[in-house]
């Protein structure tokens, strides 16, 4: 019951968990491109999120889990 001092469902703090992963991926990606080539970029920032979600498997499953129910087929 304390988690909902803090935040109001479920869905509110998941949501938070996953904007501050992805904020936290973005920052490595951003660093692992800086003053790169376009190629090269490209691949850092393959390798970055690639490794991120490999770091971060739990998050990975949760985050894919998201999008998968954002689209409706």
């Amino acid at each position: 019951g304390t988690i909902y001092r803090f935040y109001k469902s479920k869905e509110a703090l998941y949501g938070e968990v996953i904007k501050k992963k992805l904020v936290e991926m973005e920052k490595e990606v951003e660093e692992s491109i800086k003053g790169k080539e376009p190629l090269e970029a490209l691949k850092s920032y393959i390798s970055t999120v690639v490794d991120f979600f490999s770091r971060e498997q739990d998050f990975f499953e949760i985050f894919m889990m998201e999008i998968g129910s954002s689209f409706i087929l």
